[in-house]
């Protein structure tokens, strides 16, 4: 958490946080929206909204379902405060404290804290950064080890930033159900795959409500409207029950402004946009890391997203680099907030989402004449 804490300031230039640049964020259109929303429904903006949420929302959801290869409906759609509320309700609904949960080696430390926080154990699976979980262990802890439930991102990575072959996610889904273990599928970067930005998911062939599908739109709006959804498959009823013991449900004039927006075609209009600037940015951001940074530095070839995973040369030590860059107004993310087992010391995670400029190219610059003077790691 100091980590944390720090990667977002106060400090000069953030590479710690996967946050996009404000500037490719729609603040103004989504200010007009939300005040649009709350002069034309201001009864109903004030109102709850119940689980599952807002029903026109829902719809907009459902809508969109078949460009990720899905056909949700509507009714067993449930609006979450964001992707990590979709996250925990789905952790609590398929398992409680002490049970094991099988998690990709690295993990984005938010799904690490929420199992974490719950009591929950945690079993790392080997992860490539192109090939994705290794499901061969993954199914041999789901026999040895009692596993409950496996959380997986199978689009876009949070480190590694790799887009898992539909087929490797058709195993996942008959995996599951081989061994009926609940998949937690979380997709908040699902948007962002370079290309023309279809995909396909774990969801798509989830026969028997095991796979519990986690979306937001934090990455692409902006993560203080704390909208995100689950479709929790089995799990609906479940899911329904905790969010509104927990936090009643979703915020009201947000769903009604979103509903709005999906059902103008701006978002999709957006979001295109988006996903071409941080493929842009991307390719910047890795040429600048090669020029700067000492021989022997390794780094992902993320297929979609901003965030990229970067070994050090030599083993250098990933805290010492954190210790040092924040010394210059400069902050970084080291791999131990990656792994339960602190099995990262010589990585760093870097936000690549910002609109370059003269400002990142001399940050780069200076981490990579940090690196040449780091104690390595034993």
């Amino acid at each position: 958490m100091e980590l944390i804490e720090t990667a977002r300031g106060p400090i000069n230039v953030s590479f710690g946080c996967a946050f996009p640049d404000p500037s490719f964020l729609p603040a103004k259109k989504m200010s007009a929206i939300l005040g649009r929303a709350a002069r034309i429904s201001p009864l109903l903006a004030a109102e709850y909204q119940l689980p599952p949420g807002y029903e026109p929302l829902r719809r907009q959801i459902a809508r969109r379902s078949p460009e990720f290869g899905c056909n949700f409906t509507h009714n067993n759609l449930v609006i979450t405060n964001g992707a990590m509320e979709a996250v925990h309700l789905s952790l609590r609904a398929v398992a409680k404290a002490g049970d094991v949960i099988a998690v990709e080696s690295p993990i984005y430390y938010g799904a690490m804290e929420a199992i974490d926080s719950l009591g929950m154990r945690m079993i790392e699976i080997p992860t490539h950064p192109r090939q994705g979980i290794d499901l061969n262990v993954l199914e041999d802890a789901i026999r040895k080890h009692g596993v409950k439930a496996c959380f997986a991102m199978t689009n876009v990575h949070n480190p590694l930033g790799f887009v898992l072959e539909t087929d490797r996610k058709r195993e996942l889904a008959a995996l599951a159900a081989r061994y009926q273990v609940p998949v937690i599928e979380d997709d908040v970067y699902g948007d962002f795959v370079f290309g023309t930005g279809g995909r396909t998911t774990a969801k798509q062939f989830d026969r028997e409500g095991l796979v519990l599908y986690c979306g937001s739109v934090s990455k692409s709006l902006g993560g203080g409207y704390r909208m995100g959804w689950l479709e929790p498959g089995r799990f609906r009823k479940t899911v329904e029950r905790l969010q509104f013991t927990s936090t009643i449900g979703a915020p009201s004039l947000q769903q009604i402004a979103l509903a709005d927006l999906l059902a103008s075609g701006g978002y999709e209009r957006h979001v295109r946009k988006l996903r071409s600037a941080f493929e842009r940015n991307m390719a910047i951001f890795r040429e600048a890391i090669a020029r700067y940074f000492p021989a022997g530095t390794r780094m992902t070839r993320p297929a979609g997203g901003f965030v990229l995973w970067v070994q050090l040369p030599g083993r250098a030590s990933a805290l010492a680099l954190y210790e040092a860059a924040r010394a210059q107004g400069i902050s970084v993310l080291p791999g131990d907030a990656f792994s339960p087992g602190n099995q990262y010391p010589d990585y760093i995670r870097m936000n690549c989402g910002y609109n370059w400029s003269d400002t990142y190219d001399a940050a780069v610059r200076t981490l990579g004449r940090l690196c040449a003077g780091l104690p390595r790691v034993t």
